[in-house]
């Protein structure tokens, strides 16, 4: 898997650049250091608009459950 990599733009500036109409962040730190499975901000398209929320980062091995344990 690829490394790290940094997030370091406020979600406002994020927002204005991708014209996202909604925000729904699950918690939001700036990183030098993002590893896979880190929630970060990603613009989601939906039906006529953007919308940047949360989601883990990384890739998902072939056969992988979805079922990641209590922490």
């Amino acid at each position: 898997m690829c490394g790290r990599f940094t997030q370091s733009k406020e979600p406002a500036k994020i927002a204005k650049r991708f014209k996202v109409d909604s925000v729904a962040l699950e918690e939001f730190k700036k990183s030098y250091n993002i590893p896979p499975s880190s929630k970060v901000p990603v613009v989601v398209p939906t039906e006529k608009r953007r919308r940047l929320e949360s989601a883990a980062w990384g890739l998902k091995r072939m056969g992988a459950s979805d079922h990641q344990p209590a922490g």
